[in-house]
């Protein structure tokens, strides 16, 4: 590696280049994890724990599902056991960071927010904080 390159990570080999391009990084602090989300609608967890880091856990989302779409953010709250992975079509899926699955409830934005706006999915942020021990999650565009 180059100076000041503690370690270097490199996804699974796909057949098209632009399907392992990672679009989205973020790290689960004080944890030792990495969670990266890949072009082919991949997330991804990896162990940085390791001597060698490594993926410990993938899920895969289903492009072909409407709701689903491209994957356009990523937030990790602190001291949540949930992933929360924003897509273009507004949607906002919970995982499990136990288990690494997609939890069956789904934030529709349609059911957040008033049907006659019509915001640009492509800019959708996720944050989260916590204020006097309560968790809000924001979904933002």
């Amino acid at each position: 590696g180059k100076p000041g390159v503690e370690c270097s990570l490199i996804h699974p080999g796909k057949e098209d280049a632009r399907e392992q391009c990672v679009t989205h990084l973020a790290f689960l602090v004080n944890e030792g994890a990495l969670l990266s989300i890949t072009a082919d609608s991949m997330l991804h967890m990896w162990n940085l724990r390791q001597k060698i880091p490594a993926i410990a856990q993938s899920v895969e989302f289903s492009v072909s599902s409407p709701a689903t779409k491209t994957l356009t953010s990523l937030c990790a709250p602190l001291k949540s056991g949930w992933i929360y992975v924003g897509t273009e079509a507004g949607n906002v899926f919970p995982v499990s960071l136990e288990t690494f699955k997609v939890s069956g409830y789904t934030i529709y934005w349609n059911h957040v927010i008033e049907l006659s706006v019509l915001p640009n999915w492509q800019k959708l942020f996720i944050s989260a904080f916590s204020r006097h021990e309560r968790f809000i999650l924001a979904v933002c565009w």
